[in-house]
């Protein structure tokens, strides 16, 4: 048998169109040559294959001019699109709520002192001692200064100043 008419045979076994008698020559011409076995194995796989693929909404190959279609362009992209859209939207909702209230001119500048890092003179409050009346006065020019009001600490502190000298 020609290689074209082996062909044929297992062509016409997969599809079940040959007797037991031909089966059987079939099958001694694969024992003779095993490469005629792997064309048997190979159309097989094919043939399971187109099958399924008819069973299932593979797609088949198109044509040129219906590939270039904008339907079918955005009809098999458009998973993909949607997932890009939710993803920036996601990005910018998490750029939205992550900005803070303070708005801070220089990244090394700080929005405000906590209380324990304020400085002052040292006033000792006991039953025995009076405070000095230049601990109080220096206290309430530093109060100024942390409530904004600069002018009015300059003025307090150079009062001190010229008293203390």
């Amino acid at each position: 048998m020609s290689e074209k008419e082996i062909y044929r045979e297992i062509t016409r076994y997969i599809d079940g169109d040959l007797s037991k008698e031909e089966v059987e020559n079939l099958w001694a011409q694969f024992v003779d040559n095993p490469e005629y076995y792997k064309w048997f194995e190979t159309e097989l796989h094919l043939k399971d294959l187109a099958k399924k693929a008819s069973q299932s909404n593979i797609h088949s190959i198109q044509s040129d001019s219906e590939e270039d279609t904008p339907k079918s362009f955005w009809k098999s992209s458009k998973g993909w699109i949607l997932a890009a859209a939710a993803a920036v939207l996601i990005s910018f909702g998490l750029q939205l709520f992550s900005v803070s209230d303070t708005d801070i001119s220089h990244p090394d500048s700080i929005s405000k002192i906590d209380l324990n890092e304020m400085s002052g003179s040292d006033i000792l409050r006991s039953e025995g001692d009076v405070s000095q009346t230049m601990d109080i006065e220096i206290n309430r020019a530093l109060a100024s200064a942390y409530e904004d009001d600069s002018e009015g600490a300059v003025r307090k502190f150079r009062a001190l100043l010229a008293s203390g000298s």
